[in-house]
């Protein structure tokens, strides 16, 4: 950005009397955090890039000296989430831990990267079905990467516990990541369970699901595991709330969650 445009994206700032006051520049992260905002409240389709000015106190040209459209601030939001994602998982792709372990551990912080940035994950996916394939292959790659070393921690596990053929890696990473991305339709943070609860419900029960024994939670003992994972504990008040209108309150009924996680 050059210098005379850095100068003119600026918000419209006013003494409490109305009389103008020195103009404070509009920051990059000041848009992603406003429109990640509106994202949440209104979904991707509700939300426009005025209102993301009038909630700067900016006018909407200046916006586009740093983001085009939409699809821009949306790409940059999963870009940052997702590089969060990887330097956490760098760590569990060598072999301190047992396959199973990192394995969690990767289920672990991906679906808590799902319910800390429910807004953001839930507009990337649903962009990804509706928009340009293109505008979001960097981020798809990454995906794919992130795919691949959970796929050879399962087949490490497999290869150690006598599995290999029982299913392809790659499937079941798939598949785990999906259970993970399910969350986004239903939960929400004001619910009766809180996001490491969610968390620890979603990495037991896709474990479980994959080796077919109980999988602890955090804390407890093997006996404890014995206790199958309520499914009315973990739909974060499903009981009472049905899921439509549950998926309707995370992301706006104009807007439905697509939660099928990266394409293979």
């Amino acid at each position: 950005m050059t210098r005379e445009n850095t100068m003119r994206a600026t918000r419209r700032t006013k003494a409490a009397d109305g009389t103008k006051v020195q103009r404070a520049p509009i920051r990059r992260e000041d848009i992603l955090e406003e429109a990640s905002k509106l994202f949440a409240a209104k979904g991707y389709n509700g939300t426009n890039l005025k209102e993301v000015a009038d909630r700067l106190g900016c006018t909407r040209q200046a916006l586009y000296y740093h983001f085009v459209n939409k699809d821009e601030i949306v790409q940059e939001l999963v870009q940052s989430a997702f590089d969060s994602m990887t330097e956490v998982l760098a760590p569990l792709i060598t072999p301190a831990l047992p396959p199973l372990e990192r394995l969690a551990q990767m289920l672990h912080e991906y679906a808590r990267m799902c319910l800390t940035r429910q807004a953001v994950f839930s507009v990337y996916y649903n962009r990804r079905h509706t928009g340009s394939e293109e505008s979001f292959e960097a981020i798809n790659s990454r995906e794919r990467s992130d795919v691949d070393a959970m796929s050879k921690v399962i087949e490490q596990w497999q290869k150690d516990n006598g599995k290999e053929g029982d299913f392809p890696p790659r499937t079941m990473v798939l598949f785990l990541i999906g259970v993970c991305n399910s969350t986004l339709a239903w939960y929400r943070p004001d619910g009766r369970d809180d996001v490491d609860t969610i968390v620890n419900y979603v990495v037991r029960f896709a474990l479980q699901g994959m080796t077919g024994e109980p999988y602890p939670s955090a804390g407890q003992g093997q006996a404890d595991a014995q206790a199958p994972v309520s499914a009315a504990g973990a739909a974060n008040d499903a009981g009472t709330v049905s899921a439509p209108a549950v998926a309707a309150e995370a992301v706006p009924a104009t807007e439905p969650a697509h939660a099928s996680g990266p394409r293979r």
